[in-house]
């Protein structure tokens, strides 16, 4: 790139390609001669893109022909009159990417992409995917790009003073220090601290504290105090699902908080949840009277605040926890059915991707996850006795090798055997809290 200044690194890129409202896919058709068109992408992890066409045309013609392809996105794209030397010019966030095209065949990845797709632009409507797949499955080709190298960004924006952003310039200006307490847990690393089953985190950012699910009781609470923490100054609450050993301290936390959104799932609310460990016993949250200007209901993709995302709807492209088996919810004749964690959220801030539970599967949450991880706190619902040895080996692999930057930490959810095999593999990049863990960090701004 001829100005170094302004080119971004593949985190940049590969939200660029996110958040383009197209992405243009440039191929080379049979008789040599370049061929390229606006298309519908979605992403499901770091190297991995999804389309869908028509079962012949063009497209299709040239990936059989030669499948490298090369995509290119641009967003935030204005023109502006220089502030400092008046020059007409122009800003713009831009990525570009080289891949390899090739056709799905199996049929449970084409429905997965399909999923995504619909999920990245049509979450309002995910209603209508199982009777749209029906219908259109068989005459809709679909078409997977794998990445082959890093993407690269580009970038050419003004800041408040007029001077042009530059990499450099904000080595010092985008880091921000912040952390993260455990609150509620299964384990716990301080005497003075209760445990339950149950999970609760407090995390303080520059411009946020929220509180990350409310454990099962008031027990978040009362280690709060012994912890010196004040949970009246928390401004968002975060609830992951609906069960109770995530939601059932909400009650409490309500009557010592009078500002605070709540943010969940209208699903998490009006479900009605059990489980079959054991006896069958509800799992069911009771919920307080929440006024409507506190309460926030997702069931799409948010951005909450600046740089605060909500992940809704998220797609089960990879193996869901097979501690999922015994988990179920009640519907409108009073049958109990799988559960299928449409009320399950993530949230998403400055790189800290909080997991809840994990009832959909860390791999999915993580590849419906649009912007850079740099750090994943929560349950994995990897229960013992569940994934073989060989199933969390490979997991821990595919971690490893897609998320080399990333560092996990987790625990409720977790078994110890679990944690031992996994860590076995992942070494230093997987470690775990309990009650009174204190994580301090610094996150990038996005």
């Amino acid at each position: 790139m001829r100005k170094a200044s302004r080119e971004m690194d593949a985190a940049f890129a590969l939200e660029v390609l996110d958040k383009a409202p197209y992405v243009t896919v440039s191929m080379t058709r049979p008789d040599g001669s370049p061929y390229g068109l606006p298309l519908s992408l979605a992403r499901t992890d770091e190297k991995t893109f999804y389309f869908h066409c028509a079962l012949e045309g063009d497209k299709l013609d040239c990936i059989a022909h030669c499948p490298t392809v090369f995509l290119s996105a641009v967003t935030k794209c204005a023109p502006t009159v220089g502030p400092k030397d008046g020059s007409f010019t122009l800003q713009y966030k831009s990525a570009t990417a080289v891949g390899k095209a090739e056709i799905v065949t199996d049929r449970e990845e084409k429905i997965a992409a399909l999923r995504a797709i619909c999920q990245r632009f049509l979450p309002h409507h995910m209603d209508a995917f199982d009777n749209a797949i029906a219908r259109s499955l068989e005459r809709t080709a679909v078409v997977k790009i794998t990445l082959t190298g890093s993407p690269v960004g580009k970038r050419k924006q003004y800041d408040k003073e007029g001077e042009e952003m530059t990499n450099e310039r904000e080595q010092s200006q985008t880091r921000h220090k912040a952390k993260w307490t455990v609150l509620s847990d299964n384990r716990s690393s301080d005497s003075r601290l209760s445990t339950e089953h149950g999970l609760s985190i407090l995390l303080e950012a520059e411009q946020h504290r929220i509180l990350l699910d409310t454990g099962a009781s008031d027990v978040f609470i009362k280690n709060a105090e012994q912890l010196g923490l004040d949970l009246s100054t928390v401004d968002y609450v975060f609830i992951s699902h609906g069960h109770s050993d995530h939601a059932g301290g909400l009650r409490y936390f309500l009557e010592q908080n009078t500002k605070a959104k709540v943010i969940v799932s209208p699903d998490a609310i009006s479900g009605k949840f059990f489980s079959k460990r054991g006896n069958l016993h509800s799992i069911t949250t009771e919920w307080p009277e929440i006024d409507d200007d506190r309460l926030i209901l997702l069931d799409q993709n948010f951005e909450i605040a600046k740089d605060l995302y909500a992940i809704s709807h998220i797609p089960q492209i990879h193996p869901m926890p097979k501690g999922n088996q015994n988990l179920y919810v009640q519907n409108s004749d009073g049958n109990y059915i799988h559960d299928d964690f449409r009320h399950e959220l993530a949230l998403y801030v400055n790189g800290l991707l909080f997991t809840g539970c994990a009832h959909s599967g860390l791999e999915n949450i993580l590849s419906a996850c649009r912007w850079p991880v740099k750090s994943v706190v929560g349950g994995f619902h990897l229960l013992d006795g569940q994934e073989s040895e060989e199933e969390l080996q490979e997991l821990a692999e595919r971690l490893k090798e897609k998320y080399p930057e990333t560092l996990f930490y987790t625990s409720h959810c977790t078994g110890d055997n679990v944690f031992e095999v996994m860590k076995g593999v992942m070494g230093e990049q997987l470690q775990s809290f309990r009650c009174g863990t204190i994580i301090k960090f610094n996150f990038l701004k996005l």
